[in-house]
């Protein structure tokens, strides 16, 4: 078995050398480019990659991984750990550099960061579970939590909702562009079991699934299944399935995985049983298996809940549903099953063609992930995803059975256990970091003579303290490349984007070096020094500190591009983050998240676990197939980077390939497993089907997932779907060398039970698998016994429909062998497509937010990191202001360290106000090259005048407090009150924290920034104006990060709502008109419904040049002045001349003048009677789609007869009265309008309304006058 870090490693880790001992050869270690912070405090290696980090960072995410490997040392303890130089690197075991990396990505995280943003690029799926499920197993190995929790909700999500797209690119995605590929070292192969390094990536498809088992999340398990299941599809190669198929004990130990390899073996056809792979038992196999699976039989059908083998009705979801409120709902989930599978699907997999029918479900990942995306439109969430859970459950208790169709046997038909000459390799110990494949580390092709040399490099160094490289090794590089100027070996390389000069920790991992801020890292788990190494002895060894790239921490059983997607998280970066970058390739980020959750559960980083998790999760559930799609790619043109350990003029073969790729969706899986998400696991286990019985892996590549051991056992519906793509092959491929005797007798066994389907095979399995639904009420019964209120079954049902059409039903319970096991091999593409299904998205200003998928899979909202640290926080600020300085500001408050933002290991000093920050300079200059120009005019790059220290702080004017605050929370993404990890919930202090970012980025020049703090701002507008406006008063009479603004005579300080107009300016500003006219009709409805005094309208109507700037909202506050009445007016209040502005304004207003509603384009004063008259305002000719008639309901809920009647009244007080409730009407029509399916109607009906409402306002403000 390959390792992926072998046990001298460990032992070097755990020697402590004494400082008059003397080190016989220096370590060739590399310092990682990301990673290595000149200011960090720490250095820590990782196989060859040094990482100099902030020791107080790692501390804050888990105290127990810095205890445990010394990375926070008490200054007055006389033992010396190591970490403070590179050739003194504290060495972490077990890890990979990319591993570690990607947990640094996300403990070093600004939450411009593209892995705390939503994704929009279908591409970076791959990537984003590759990263989730690193950081979800790094983060449970160091003791993260809470970045394990955010890991291992995105991987959930992520294989979930995205468990096809995942499949799909899986393969392309590690082809195409994988950083882990640049410093993770290959290692070598005994050539049995499991393929060379190179296969890998296909293998993090097992590790998410042994994941998902070990921490009993149920739906990250089952969606890991999915997604494995996707991404194993039949090719023209056996030898890959094989060697997963021959696996001792995956039968029984994994009988879904079993089954679905067998499927695919299946669905290769006789024709490639024949070939050389085959032994003459795994002939016999796939030929007995064939006569038993032609047609498939009635027991692999029934009793199913899912009509997953007969077509669906709406009655087939009644019971899925069970109590669902609203009685529409069964009909249509019936309607969108229907589409998800269609009756094509049905005639698939029904047919009696052998085939057919394991095609039919081979496509089952998929055909579950496009139900999936049909159901995304569907307004009850929760008959969505309780059809959706039943679905994975069933087609995995399909896979289950299928590998109960496995029989080996010799020649003499005698069924026999498998010979000792099998390699018996247990899924537990192929996930283990000792014997995982590597993932390759390179990107280019070099000869099986360089790989050895590497091999031998990474033998020879770890087991002897990494002294030199191999001699041949040497001359091929020259000594340029081998010596920098610090003596360190050029065979370490630092990291471009994470090696900061001005970082105190440096990391290695492999041949990687990372130059972090401790202080960011201890931030996100005060443990994450001590797990980096646990084996290291507390006495007599020099342990690495990080302080140099030849001290780097070693970082082991972790590639640099699993750190580098860890430190993508932990710093937002804006050419390499997770936020600002929303275009990167789906499979990016599905590795970057998968990498983040794994490692910062692994250190302790509990918030950005549940960050990590949760984004890891949405990409599976909802990006599965595209991620499935651009696996291969993305991964193939990772060969093509910088740092690879290849030559030019080889390239490993396809099915080693397929394998490298799909391991990336078996960490997911295993992630998932571990961490007990079921939604997460059912996604990636369709997505992994899906991509094996999509995307071109092999038969050789089939077989190595098939016989893993215990897989049957441990993962059986994984087991049930190999099984299923290798009976898929036909008998003729079973007759390849690459099956044993037993194996064919198998085959040719389970082709025989399966021909047709038992019906054993399709009992009690709930979706409508075998069973295509008719109509959406019968489709209903599988969804809950009585029907949802809102009629999700139609919706439901109609992309069932299509995600499993007749076709499918039809092959699936055909006759033919063939047909019906090519339905099932087609069952992770139709659940992939039918948990993708969806709606039009909206553009990212006004579509409505998705719901959480968490919570609504745990049933409750997450609690918010910020109440876990609250209290910390007070005594925090408490302790530092007894240490600060006594002087007293310019305001005459005395200067205290901010309890948050002051970094011990930071190396400038700022002022605002009376707040001192200490912040790290290379994090700034990243976002904004000219960030300290615009700070002091006379610096320079970094050579700043000033901040130094305390009392020679650097002043920055003109801002408050909380709001420097705000934008630390998005460059310093800490676990308490940050804006990645922070409950979605607070609508206000979200707002806020955008608004301030907003403005301050656009101020100091950081545009990436700006753009998404922007978009973020734009979104809670138009999405909770009111509820942003009815929280307001109590968000500023709770939150503390206030009280210490200071304001002059000149600056508003009187109420929380001067946000609002901060907000309207900064639209106005950046002429962002949608967010403009958001902004108007939120303050103006905060205005008219908030207990506010008169005293409060008086102040705003009496702003200087409010009238000039903004005359609608100077109307609207006189029309609020107008509706106190005249006996308001009187008081002392108000001036002269404002009484009889105000008197003569209800004298011209009553009743209100026909030149006040002249040229309004929005039906404010004229009832619409009927769709077609509202159509005419919309445009001048219908839309398509017949938007009108949707929009004019809406307009009839938002603006009844009532409102009619009172503002067309002659009565003063009831017109006043319904010209005030206009903003709120326009905020609730808003609200509904956005469901509205057509983008450019939804802007035309908004757009009009907005310029109607508020040029009202601004005539009314005509009727101010001022008289002599």
């Amino acid at each position: 078995m390959p390792k992926r870090s072998n046990e001298s490693a460990k032992r070097t880790g755990g020697k402590r050398v004494k400082k008059e001992e003397i080190v016989p050869e220096p370590i060739p270690t590399t310092r990682d480019p990301n990673y290595y912070f000149q200011d960090g405090g720490i250095t820590i290696r990782v196989r060859l990659v040094v990482f100099k980090v902030h020791g107080s960072l790692l501390k804050a995410h888990s105290e127990d991984f810095c205890n445990e490997y010394h990375l926070c040392p008490d200054p007055n303890d006389s033992v010396e750990f190591g970490g403070t130089c590179d050739e003194d690197a504290i060495l972490i075991p077990d890890v990979e550099p990319s591993q570690f990396r990607n947990l640094m990505k996300v403990i070093y995280c600004l939450p411009s960061n593209s892995l705390a943003l939503n994704l929009t690029s279908p591409s970076a799926i791959v990537g984003n579970f590759d990263s989730y499920l690193d950081i979800a197993l790094l983060s449970r190995k160091f003791g993260m939590q809470d970045l394990e929790q955010w890991a291992k909700q995105q991987l959930s999500t992520l294989v979930n909702e995205s468990g096809k797209d995942l499949a799909d690119r899986f393969d392309d995605f590690y082809r195409e562009n994988d950083a882990r590929g640049r410093d993770d070292l290959l290692m070598s192969w005994d050539g049995v079991g499991i393929l060379p390094p190179e296969d890998y990536d296909r293998f993090r498809f097992v590790e998410t699934i042994r994941y998902a088992q070990s921490i009993s999340d149920k739906e990250l398990f089952h969606g890991a299944l999915a997604a494995a299941q996707c991404c194993y599809s039949p090719g023209k190669h056996v030898d890959f399935i094989l060697s997963f198929f021959r696996i001792k004990d995956l039968h029984d130990t994994v009988p879904s995985l079993f089954g679905f390899l067998f499927l695919l073996l299946l669905h290769l056809g006789n024709s490639a049983w024949m070939e050389d792979q085959f032994t003459q038992d795994d002939r016999m196999a796939l030929f007995s298996a064939q006569s038993f699976l032609t047609p498939l039989p009635s027991k692999l059908k029934q009793p199913l809940v899912t009509p997953l083998f007969e077509k669906s009705r709406p009655e087939d979801f009644a019971g899925i549903l069970e109590a669902h409120k609203n009685e529409k709902c069964p009909g249509e989930v019936a309607l969108h099953w229907a589409r998800a599978f269609p009756a094509s699907y049905y005639k698939e997999v029904n047919s009696a063609q052998f085939s057919v029918s394991a095609e039919a479900l081979v496509n089952l990942p998929s055909r579950r992930f496009d139900l999936a995306t049909r159901l995304q439109g569907t307004r009850c969430q929760s008959c969505r995803l309780k059809v959706l859970k039943q679905l994975g459950r069933d087609m995995q208790t399909v896979y289950v059975r299928l590998a109960g169709y496995y029989t080996a046997h010799n020649r003499n038909g005698r069924a026999i256990e498998f010979e000792a000459t099998i390699p018996e390799f247990g899924l537990i110990q192929l996930l283990s970091r000792e014997t995982m494949p590597k993932r390759s580390s390179t990107a280019s092709r070099r000869s099986t003579r360089t790989r050895a040399h590497k091999r031998a490099k990474v033998n020879e160094t770890e087991e002897s303290s990494l002294t030199d490289l191999p001699e041949e090794t040497k001359r091929e590089t020259s000594p340029e490349e081998n010596h920098e100027e610090d003596g360190t070996d050029a065979s370490l390389i630092r990291d471009p984007m994470y090696y900061f000069n001005d970082g105190n920790t440096t990391f290695r991992v492999l041949q990687v070096l990372f130059k972090v801020h401790s202080s960011l890292l201890k931030a996100h788990s005060v443990e994450f020094f001590s797990r980096l190494n646990p084996s290291q002895q507390t006495n007599g060894s020099n342990v690495p500190r990080g302080t140099s790239d030849r001290d780097a921490i070693v970082i082991p059983d972790i590639q640099p591009s699993q750190f580098r997607h860890l430190m993508k998280v932990v710093y937002c970066l804006p050419d390499n983050n997770v936020v600002f970058g929303a275009n990167q390739a789906i499979v990016g980020m599905f590795e970057c998240y998968l990498d983040a959750a794994v490692l910062s559960r692994k250190f302790a980083m509990e918030a950005m676990h549940q960050w990590a998790q949760r984004k890891l999760a949405d990409i599976a559930y909802g990006t599965g197939k595209p991620l499935a799609d651009q696996l291969n790619t993305f991964y193939n043109e990772a060969y093509e980077s910088t740092d690879n350990i290849y030559r030019d003029n080889e390239l490993p073969s396809d099915s080693h390939f397929s394998g490298f790729f799909a391991s990336r969706l078996i960490t997911a899986i295993q992630y998932a497993r571990t961490v007990s998400r079921l939604t997460l696991l059912y996604n990636l286990l369709s997505i992994m089907e899906y991509y094996s019985s999509f995307t071109h892996p092999n038969l050789e590549y089939f077989s190595a997932f098939f016989r893993i051991e215990d897989l049957r056992t441990t993962e059986p519906s994984l087991f049930g779907f190999f099984f299923l793509l290798l009976l898929n092959c036909g008998n003729q491929m079973w007759v390849d060398k690459v099956f044993t005797q037993e194996e064919r007798m198998a085959l040719f066994s389970a082709q025989s039970f399966l021909t047709p389907l038992p019906e054993s095979l399709k009992a009690s399995v709930f979706a409508p698998l075998f069973i295509k639904p008719t109509n959406s009420n019968e489709f209903a019964a599988i969804l809950s016994e009585s029907k949802c209120e809102n009629g999700c079954h139609k919706d439901i049902f109609s992309y069932w429909q299509k995600s499993f059409p007749v076709s499918y039903y039809r092959d699936v319970n055909s006759r033919e062998f063939s047909v019906s096991i090519k339905a099932l091999t087609t069952l992770p593409l139709h659940r992939l497509n039918f948990v993708s299904e969806k709606r039009v998205k909206a553009d990212e200003t006004e579509r409505i937010s998705s719901p959480n998928h968490t919570e609504e899979a745990n049933g409750e909202p997450e609690a918010s990191p910020e109440e876990n640290h609250e209290e910390k926080d007070r005594g925090s600020h408490e302790e530092n202001t007894e240490e600060n300085h006594k002087e007293n500001s310019e305001d005459g408050e005395p200067i205290i360290r901010d309890p948050k933002y002051y970094f011990e290991d930071g190396n400038l000093v700022l002022r605002v106000r009376h707040i001192l920050f200490k912040i790290h300079a290379s994090l700034f200059k990243a976002h904004c090259e000219d960030f300290f120009n615009r700070l002091n005019p006379q610096a320079d790059g970094f050579t700043v005048r000033g901040g130094t220290c305390d009392e020679d702080a650097i002043i920055i004017s003109d801002i408050q407090p909380s709001q420097f605050r705000n934008l630390m929370r998005v460059i310093y993404c800490l676990p308490s009150k940050n804006a990645v990890f922070r409950d979605k919930k607070a609508i206000v202090d979200n707002f806020v924290c955008y608004l301030d970012v907003a403005v301050l980025s656009r101020k100091f020049g950081m545009e990436a920034m700006q753009q998404w703090a922007e978009k973020e701002l734009a979104k809670v507008a138009r999405n909770s104006g009111i509820p942003l406006a009815d929280q307001l008063e109590d968000f500023y009479d709770k939150d503390s990060d206030f009280d210490d603004d200071v304001y002059t005579e000149d600056e508003p300080d009187y109420y929380g709502a001067y946000v609002f107009v901060e907000a309207i300016q900064y639209a106005r500003t950046v002429s962002h008109h949608t967010l403009l006219q958001d902004m108007l009709s939120i303050l103006e409805y905060y205005a008219a419904y908030s207990e506010l005094s008169v005293l409060f309208f008086v102040t705003f109507f009496r702003i200087r040049d409010l009238r000039t700037t903004e005359p609608s909202l100077f109307g609207f506050f006189f029309l609020l002045l107008l509706n106190g009445g005249n006996q308001t007016w009187i008081e002392k209040t108000f001036t002269q001349e404002e009484r009889m502005a105000l008197f003569s304004a209800q004298s011209f207003l009553t009743p209100l003048p026909e030149s006040l509603k002249a040229s309004i384009f929005s039906p404010l004063f004229r009832r619409p009677t009927n769709a077609k008259e509202f159509a005419t305002i919309l445009s001048e000719g219908k839309c398509k789609d017949s938007c009108h008639k949707e929009i004019f309901s809406h307009w009839q809920e938002a603006f009844p007869v009532d409102h009619y009647d009172e503002v067309n009244s002659r009565e003063f007080s009831d017109l006043i009265e319904a010209l005030i409730t206009l903003p709120l009407r326009r905020l609730n029509f808003a609200v509904e309008v956005n469901r509205v399916k057509c983008l450019p109607c939804r802007r035309t009906i908004l757009g009009k309304l907005d310029e109607g409402m508020q040029e009202v306002f601004a005539r009314l403000a005509g009727y101010y006058k001022v008289y002599d």
